[in-house]
């Protein structure tokens, strides 16, 4: 069995197991296992409270689609959302609420936070109105600190009941509050981990706990054009000056590069190579409808983005030898690429 995904409390655990038969909601609770129901393949859990497990994935058989669920420990389960077609990700349960990200009222192009009483949705408003400016295509809302993590171009801010603290520019891991102090952890493409703290009467910003400094230099971020595509697309740059390039594709496809710390991609920084990394289309991150693009055109337009890539380095003069490196599904494209002469 394959677990995919799993959320626990003090008393139990719940994951998603998959084996070559079937896919089904499990929990462990006592030390004994024990299978709740059958789940769709494409299927996460992501909270338990006392009374119910909750997650989302592709539910009712649309790729386009993600419904949330709801089930109980008898092996209820119920499917939602708040409008059919639309993208839906609940990832909480608190006080009978589900919590959950939709671009049910925006579609394809950005999300905001709902919650579900099991009678109606309704929109997580804020007091402060910056976070309606940011039109986020990521967000985790915390409803116990009031904090809200909202990502976008593969980077991320944090905010306060809707407004926006100073944090620096790379993308945050996580947050917490403790009275009158917030506590995130951050990371960027240049800089590993480190912890901050910050007032957020004052705006200012603390390092709780360092890391070393990296032999890295600058980080781009640029959209290159395919077509009627413009691929997001980071630039990260060896210290010292070279002619020797890696473009840098990530699996999935539903997964990206964003603006974090990446244990693959700053050893080939730190040995000199200059490493550039697309977003091809069906990359997390950028919208659903950008992510929806392979679904029915795996190896098509987003090598052809790759490849668009790889031209943009040699006519930018990025670098002179262009080399490539991938893992899980791009190992396929490889494949693929050398089929199509594209490689």
């Amino acid at each position: 069995m394959r677990i995919f995904s799993l959320a626990y409390d003090k008393n139990k655990m719940a994951f998603i197991g998959s084996s070559q038969d079937k896919s089904s909601l499990y929990v462990i609770e006592g030390g004994k296992i024990r299978e709740i129901a059958p789940m769709s393949p494409y299927s996460f859990v992501t909270d338990v409270n006392e009374k119910y497990i909750v997650g989302y994935g592709i539910l009712r058989g649309n790729p386009k689609s993600n419904e949330f669920f709801v089930a109980d420990l008898s092996g209820n389960v119920k499917i939602y959302t708040p409008k059919e077609g639309s993208m839906n990700m609940a990832y909480g349960i608190k006080d009978n609420k589900v919590y959950f990200v939709s671009d049910y009222e925006n579609p394809g192009e950005s999300y905001w936070i709902y919650t579900f009483d099991f009678q109606k949705y309704e929109r997580i408003e804020f007091s402060e109105k910056d976070i309606y400016n940011y039109r986020a295509v990521e967000l985790y809302y915390d409803p116990i600190d009031s904090i809200t993590i909202a990502k976008r171009d593969g980077r991320s801010k944090l905010f306060l009941n809707g407004r926006m603290l100073n944090t620096p520019e790379g993308v945050i891991g996580g947050a917490t509050r403790v009275k009158d102090v917030v506590y995130f952890s951050w990371s960027s493409l240049s800089s590993p981990y480190r912890v901050y703290s910050i007032n957020p009467n004052y705006n200012e910003i603390n390092v709780i706990l360092n890391n070393k400094e990296t032999n890295i230099g600058n980080v781009d971020y640029v959209k290159v054009k395919n077509g009627d595509i413009e691929v997001p697309t980071w630039i990260i740059r060896a210290k010292e000056p070279t002619n020797k390039c890696i473009v840098y594709v990530h699996g999935g496809p539903w997964s990206d590069v964003d603006d974090s710390w990446n244990i693959l991609i700053s050893p080939l920084v730190q040995a000199g190579f200059n490493v550039v990394a697309p977003n091809f289309r069906g990359s997390n991150g950028y919208g659903s409808k950008f992510n929806l693009m392979d679904v029915g055109d795996p190896g098509g337009g987003d090598l052809s983005d790759v490849v668009a890539v790889r031209d943009y380095v040699h006519e930018k003069k990025i670098a002179e030898k262009v080399g490539i490196m991938g893992y899980s599904l791009w190992r396929l494209y490889d494949l693929v690429s050398a089929g199509k002469g594209t490689g």
